[in-house]
């Protein structure tokens, strides 16, 4: 039975978001209880320097072609075993480091390839840049 007051401090449910490869960036968390959400906290301090705008992106077969070339081309970076499925490509944005300034750094659309491999759906470590298609190394990516 719920209690018809309103208990700020009940956190029945709590959700914090960090990505794992930036912690301490941008996080999220949602306070519930009984009544629903009723707290959202969000940090991002990010700000924004320059915008590129009406950027075409390649053709998502090119992007394709070019991360079955990569996986080909280097097999000792990619463990891929010889009954590997390829199930998806996701389009996303992925936040690289800037060469010459380590406080810097840009989202850059890319297309990440998603494997299946032993029946286990598995994220694989290639990124394809979606604008130029270069493969964005994971020690790129911050």
């Amino acid at each position: 039975m719920y209690s018809k007051s309103l208990n700020i401090f009940d956190y029945s449910a709590y959700i914090k978001f960090c990505p794992m490869d930036c912690p301490g960036y941008e996080t999220g968390s949602f306070n519930v209880n009984e009544y629903g959400v009723y707290r959202f906290d969000i940090a991002e301090p990010v700000s924004i320097v320059k915008k590129q705008q009406k950027v075409e992106l390649l053709p998502v077969s090119n992007i394709y072609k070019i991360a079955r070339n990569e996986l080909e081309s280097h097999p000792d970076k990619y463990i891929v075993e010889a009954d590997t499925q390829y199930r998806y490509l996701t389009l996303g944005y992925i936040r690289v480091k800037d060469s010459s300034d380590s406080q810097r750094f840009s989202y850059i659309p890319a297309w990440s390839l998603e494997l299946l491999q032993r029946g286990e759906v598995q994220s694989c470590p290639v990124f394809v840049n979606a604008i130029d298609g270069t493969v964005i190394e994971p020690e790129q990516i911050f």
